[in-house]
């Protein structure tokens, strides 16, 4: 069940607020159990110290709710030990991180996904850190016409959190499709937001806009592969994208396809950001094998 290092995470803080909520119940029965032997009066009057007990817990509990994310946000938000923990400053901002990339000016991440306690075969041998964390990474392309740095998707081992390394990368080639030519942006978006069976771990799904949507073989994360991909065709509804080059506006018609997300039945959900609309796809031969295995 706890498979995930989040999931023990959650449950380490959800258990001592269940017991914070389980100790009024718990006091009152207590107190009842000892009262009870001195008498119907003593048990009358702790009847009605307990109700007043137990309203003014309940009338009052907002306050708890209210401030303790309060409180939890200004820890987030600076140092606590700083003389002005709540101000804005570089250091208050750095103060939550535990772990830092910076990218070239060129490019950004747009969308990260974690895949976590990935198993590597080739690693079985060594004593540690044959099972490894992973930090999958997109940055957006944002130019049409290939006017703009080519953009790309990296995937970051973050075993050691401190200190995050790029291992690989993955691109879709232009010359597969001419997609410079096409018009509108040419390059990654966004992945799958689905981090469950039966993609999550093995295939990635990343819309690239005017490549449709390309599906990564992610079990190796030190050797991304493509295994599969769909471009849906335009129609009369999808809406041109223009570009200026060497000051000329040049317009196309193109697919954008802009966001993707994947389903328990293996099913893939592509939307499109020049209007065309919905598409929904399944995979094939030894791409619906990887998800079925």
């Amino acid at each position: 069940m706890l498979n995930r290092r989040f999931d023990r995470e959650i449950l380490a803080l959800a258990l001592p607020a269940l017991g914070t909520l389980a100790a009024d119940p718990l006091v009152t029965l207590v107190d009842t159990a000892f009262v009870g032997r001195l008498g119907r009066e003593a048990l009358a009057a702790l009847g009605v110290n307990a109700a007043v007990f137990s309203t003014s817990f309940f009338l009052f509990i907002f306050l708890a709710y209210g401030t303790t994310p309060m409180v939890g946000r200004a820890i987030g938000r600076g140092d606590p030990d700083a003389a002005a923990p709540l101000a804005s400053s570089p250091e208050a901002l750095a103060y939550p991180e535990v772990g830092r990339l910076d990218l070239p000016s060129f490019w950004g991440g747009h969308t990260a996904m974690p895949l976590l306690d990935v198993a590597i075969p080739d690693y079985a041998g060594n004593r540690d850190h044959a099972t490894r964390d992973f930090l999958f990474v997109v940055s957006e392309s944002v130019g049409n016409a290939c006017q703009e740095t080519r953009h790309v998707t990296l995937m970051l081992d973050i075993t050691d959190e401190a200190h995050p390394l790029p291992i690989s990368t993955f691109q879709v080639p232009e010359s597969s499709g001419g997609f410079c030519a096409r018009g509108g942006r040419f390059g990654p978006h966004a992945p799958q937001w689905s981090m469950e069976p039966p993609f999550y771990g093995k295939l990635m799904v990343v819309s690239w806009f005017n490549a449709g949507a390309r599906v990564i073989d992610v079990r190796d994360p030190f050797d991304l592969r493509e295994v599969a991909y769909y471009i849906p065709a335009t129609t009369e509804r999808t809406a041109e994208r223009c570009a200026t080059i060497d000051g000329v506006e040049t317009c196309g018609v193109a697919i954008q396809t802009n966001n993707v997300e994947v389903d328990d039945r293996g099913l893939i959900y592509l939307v499109d950001r020049a209007d065309t609309g919905l598409h929904i796809v399944e995979l094939t031969g030894p791409a619906a094998a990887i998800i079925a295995d």
